[in-house]
């Protein structure tokens, strides 16, 4: 038993060291990693009208508990020993810190947008819901924002809420939230709309109830510019 006992434990050494290596390894790579997805960031924030905010990425040593396997210091898990978060200071001159905590809504879905399109392709989530993506942003920006929305979108499944014409003609299709009383009860409902439908609303997004021919005309205008936008990237 003790013979048994002595190999078990200098295997589990082995397996200790050997995982510590790779560990290291992983924790080199993701530092290298960290810095050029920050910079990338950076450069896809200031295209979405957040020109000073700064992005970082921290790592830092997985905290652990005296059951658990230490390596250097940190809990070794399936993925390694390190915990990633991300930093932000949305103006020059502001300290970095937490995403999950000072950004605003626009601000988070901007830079889970930025995220995606520098991870474009990655990961296994199928499916990507932005609200708020267009809060704070006017009509230059808004249409750079719905372009990145449409490349994210040749890899994922994309769900946007906007209230800006700029960014919901660059969707694949036009669905419309309605509230309405029934019964005196207000109860909401969501339809596709045609193409007819879908020209009206976005003119309508535009230049607000009463429609004319020339919010009429801009509509036809960004429809058009936008369908053969994603259609010359999907070319490319």
């Amino acid at each position: 038993n003790e013979e048994l006992l002595a190999s078990a434990e200098a295997d589990l050494a082995r397996a200790l060291d050997d995982a510590r290596k790779v560990a290291v390894v992983l924790r080199e790579k993701r530092t290298k990693a960290s810095k050029q997805l920050a910079d990338a960031m950076g450069k896809e924030l200031a295209s979405l009208g957040m020109g000073d905010a700064r992005i970082e990425v921290e790592l830092a040593p997985l905290e652990g508990k005296g059951s658990e396997l230490v390596v250097d210091g940190a809990r070794l898990s399936p993925t390694g020993i390190d915990r990633a978060e991300f930093l932000i200071a949305p103006n020059r001159g502001e300290e970095a810190r937490p995403l999950r905590k000072v950004a605003s809504g626009g601000e988070l879905s901007r830079a889970m947008l930025a995220i995606k399109r520098v991870l474009a392709g990655l990961g296994p989530s199928g499916l990507y819901v932005f609200d708020e993506v267009d809060t704070g942003v006017g009509g230059a920006v808004a249409e750079v924002i719905g372009q990145k929305l449409a490349e994210v979108s040749k890899h994922h499944q994309v769900i946007c809420i906007t209230h800006l014409a700029q960014i919901a003609v660059y969707g694949d299709a036009h669905y419309h939230v309605r509230k309405e009383v029934v019964n005196e009860r207000t109860r909401s409902t969501i339809g596709l709309l045609s193409e007819e439908e879908r020209r009206t609303e976005v003119a309508r997004m535009l230049g607000g109830v009463k429609l004319t021919d020339r919010t009429k005309a801009a509509a036809e205008e960004l429809l058009d510019h936008a369908k053969k936008a994603r259609t010359s990237k999907k070319k490319g």
